[in-house]
């Protein structure tokens, strides 16, 4: 029988699930702007102009790409929830990602005040994640 997951775990496991919604969000929205350009209706909403530089296709595959995005931090989230190992290696190489990506952006000098707490929560991910005990235990 598997431990008692950490409080903090399931907190990142929130943020998580925030993040999917969002995400699951983001692509809905696009999808609707794309069958409103596709049935005529561009001239309902004014600012559908990018669709025409980027294509349809494109920002098709954009928007499924951002979905699946948010499936997997959904079951990721659900995973970390629950206790699964999968989930564990999901959110950690999530964060060791993103964490490479921040640095690089830190080097380039791009970047803001949001973004530096982006940098700090998936920093904390890590870390914690990754190297506490009651972790290890848990997920093991």
């Amino acid at each position: 029988m598997s431990r008692a997951v950490p409080g903090p775990v399931k907190a990142i496991s929130l943020i998580y699930g925030f993040n999917a919604l969002l995400f699951l969000l983001f692509s809905g929205i696009l999808a609707l702007e794309l069958l409103f350009y596709t049935l005529g209706l561009a001239w309902f909403i004014p600012d559908l102009n990018f669709i025409g530089f980027f294509g349809v296709e494109v920002l098709v595959i954009v928007s499924f790409v951002i979905g699946a995005f948010g499936m997997v931090n959904w079951f990721t989230a659900r995973g970390l929830w629950r206790g699964s190992r999968l989930a564990l290696f999901f959110a950690l190489s999530f964060s060791f990602l993103q964490v490479m990506g921040s640095i690089g952006a830190i080097l380039a000098a791009d970047f803001d005040g949001a973004f530096l707490i982006v940098f700090a929560f998936h920093v904390f991910c890590l870390r914690y994640l990754g190297f506490n005990k009651e972790v290890r235990r848990a997920f093991s």
